[in-house]
């Protein structure tokens, strides 16, 4: 498999139709595994990711009637989560970078309190051709300045930092990092929006989930500083 097409059609106004195709190589951290359970063997609660750093995306997206063309680089992220939520994580960052001649690629978590609010963050650097450069767990997301969001309480990240640290195949100590200005809210997804409200209250009291999700996009000239590369 070294492509994916994603086709949706919620109503003739809105048609994704979306191709990512594997530049170079796939990569996992271990066996792709983050395993919840005193028991290593006998898991109660698991989650997996795969990823392609690389991609080539081509396709178009209509909405409203108006067709936009879909081309460029992104990523592709295989992901299981085989637990509730709100016992897998109570936080998540992702970083995507995709430069002409370099990609590279973040997920980080903190586990619940039950789970000793534990940050795991894992990476990936990939040269232009998708070659792995080195697969990366020292990395870090910083929010570096934020803003209350009195929608929904949380403090949102405007500024950002993203850094890399891993070893390549020679045995070669990298670094990277990239600092971007957070300026243009794309979406704040509600994750519970569709269930009722009274049931999204008792989840937020007992549970204490109350999960969005901001997506925010960098242009060139949002970035502050991009170091991909320091050995």
């Amino acid at each position: 498999m070294s492509s994916y097409t994603f086709k949706v059609s919620v109503n003739p106004k809105t048609v994704i139709d979306v191709t990512f195709q594997r530049v170079g190589q796939g990569v996992k951290i271990g066996d792709s595994f983050s395993y919840y359970g005193e028991d290593h063997a006998h898991p109660w609660g698991y989650m997996q990711h795969l990823f392609w750093p690389r991609c080539k995306v081509s396709g178009t997206l209509i909405a409203n009637e108006h067709e936009f063309p879909a081309t460029g680089l992104g990523m592709y992220v295989h992901a299981i989560q085989g637990m509730k939520p709100h016992h897998a994580a109570c936080r998540w960052n992702f970083g995507n970078f995709q430069g002409p001649k370099m990609s590279a690629v973040m997920m980080e978590f903190t586990t619940p309190p039950s789970y000793g609010s534990q940050v795991v963050n894992i990476g990936a650097i990939v040269n232009e051709d998708g070659t792995l450069v080195a697969g990366t767990t020292e990395n870090a997301a910083i929010h570096s300045t934020t803003e209350k969001d009195t929608e929904t309480g949380w403090d949102k990240p405007t500024s950002l930092e993203l850094s890399w640290m891993g070893v390549t195949k020679d045995d070669v100590q990298i670094t990277a990092a990239t600092e971007s200005e957070l300026k243009n809210l794309v979406e704040r997804v509600d994750v519970l929006a569709e269930i009722p409200t009274v049931v999204k209250a008792f989840i937020a009291g007992v549970a204490g989930t109350r999960p969005y999700i901001y997506q925010v996009p960098s242009s060139s000239n949002d970035v502050k500083e991009t170091n991909l590369l320091a050995l």
